[in-house]
Order: C-alpha cells, then sequence, then structure tokens
C-alpha cells in the first residue's frame, strides 16, 4: 500500500518575506533624508573649515602689512597679517571676559591704540591676562604693534550681553567699545597682537584660529553610519514569515 505524502503543518516555518508598513517606512524615509542631509551638511563644513584653517596658514607665514588708515573693504582683511604703530591708550582698555589659556581661566585685554599716522583708532587684542590684572593707569609711548586683523564678529544666540558700565565684555563689538572708551573714529577691524619675544610677559598674544578644530569628516560618518544603522533595523523589522 503505498504511503501518503504528509503536507505541511499548520505552524510550521515558512518563508521569509519583506513585508513593509506604510506607516513605518514614512518615517524611515523622512529620518533618513534628515540623516543624510546632516552628513551633506558636514561635508560642506569640513570644505569650509578646511579652507579657513589653510588660509590662517597662509596669513601667519606671510609678513606683516602696514594697516591701512582706512579700511575700505574690511572682510578682505579678516585673517591678514597687519602691523599699526601709534599709542596704547592703557587707562581705556576694556576687558573680554571668560578666556582661557593653558587651563587658567582669564580674559582679555583689549586697549585701544590711536595711530600716530593719523588713521584713527584701532582696538587692539593684546592677549590673555588672569583675571585680577589691570592695565597701567598712564598712556604708553609710541610702539608698533604686529597681529592678525579679524572681523568684529556678530552675536550668536546664545552670546551673553555685554555690561559696558562694569566693563565685563562677552565678545568685541565696535559700536559699543567705542562709545565705552569715548572713541568715534574706530577701524572697522580690530587687531589681535602676535605673541612678544618674552612669551610670559603679561598679556599673553596668540594667534587666532590657530588652535581650530576640524572633525566635521568624523560627524559627517557618524550621521552616514546612522542612517545605514535605521535601514537596517527597517528592512530586520519588516522581515514576516509566511505561514504554512
Amino acid at each position: 500500500m503505498p504511503r501518503a505524502e504528509s503536507g505541511p503543518t499548520r505552524g510550521g516555518r515558512g518563508r521569509l518575506r519583506f513585508r513593509p508598513k506604510i506607516g513605518a517606512s514614512l518615517a524611515a524615509l523622512v529620518c533618513v533624508a534628515i540623516l543624510l542631509a546632516l552628513g551633506n551638511w558636514q561635508l560642506q563644513r569640513l570644505k569650509w573649515k578646511t579652507g579657513l584653517i589653510e588660509g590662517i596658514e597662509r596669513a601667519v607665514a606671510s609678513p606683516a602689512v602696514p594697516l591701512p588708515g582706512t579700511v575700505e573693504d574690511p572682510p578682505a582683511f579678516d585673517f591678514v597679517r597687519v602691523r599699526v604703530t601709534g599709542r596704547l591708550l592703557h587707562p581705556k582698555t576694556l576687558y573680554l571676559t571668560s578666556r582661557t589659556l593653558d587651563g587658567r581661566v582669564g580674559q582679555h585685554a583689549i586697549t585701544p591704540l590711536v595711530r600716530q599716522d593719523g588713521g584713527g583708532v584701532v582696538l587692539v587684542d593684546r592677549g590673555w591676562v588672569p583675571a585680577d590684572w589691570r592695565a597701567p593707569v598712564t598712556a604708553g609711548g609710541v610702539v608698533q604693534v604686529a597681529g592678525m586683523a579679524r572681523l568684529f564678529p556678530e552675536p550668536g544666540f546664545f552670546t551673553l550681553d555685554n555690561d559696558a558700565e562694569r566693563n565685563i565684555w562677552f565678545m568685541v563689538n565696535q559700536a559699543e567699545m567705542a562709545a565705552a572708551v569715548g572713541l568715534g573714529d574706530v577701524a572697522p577691524v580690530f587687531v589681535t597682537a602676535s605673541p612678544g619675544d618674552d612669551p610670559s610677559a603679561l598679556p599673553i598674544g596668540g594667534i587666532p584660529g590657530s588652535n581650530l578644530s576640524n572633525n566635521h569628516l568624523i560627524y559627517a560618518i557618524t550621521w552616514y553610519a546612522l542612517a545605514v544603522v535605521l535601514l537596517v533595523i527597517y528592512g530586520i523589522y519588516h522581515l514576516r514569515r509566511d505561514e504554512v
């Protein structure tokens, strides 16, 4: 008597199939698009930051040029090595608070310099000083300051307001600082003084932007990796076995 073939039993393990759900698919599509956009944005930031660092390195290696008496195109002088000659008005020094140097918290001394060539006044960031340091009470003689010209920055969303009455400044501001020191004709760029011959002499000058970090490639890879992980999870979640 021939044996009867046994058919598949109910509840057996069937074939895996990809069965996506509309809601989850739309949510995954939106999330992946956002992650990819963030990765692309970080690549754009990488290109911008790389160019900025290369520009600073070229500026540091180039000789200092005289800062014009009238700066017609301020953006063209951002991160340009310059030199200015004049008298520092020490009694009118302003203090940029919450600045660190080698782990020490202090401030930066911003001193107006009256130019000898009649070009008005330039604010000079002379560098880091301890929190209790104060500038001399009398004006000094004629000096030449070499450093990097910088544009006055725009305040960020979380930037605190300057307190001119208490001489507490959170960012350099052309109009506010000019009013605080009673000087109307202030150059549209300020100068960050380079380190002096004695690196321990106060204030301690520095090169702006020389310690800029550039982690945008890592950030981009992270966003792209998250997009891949999300797609893998999405695929696994929608794998279903046929019932037999």
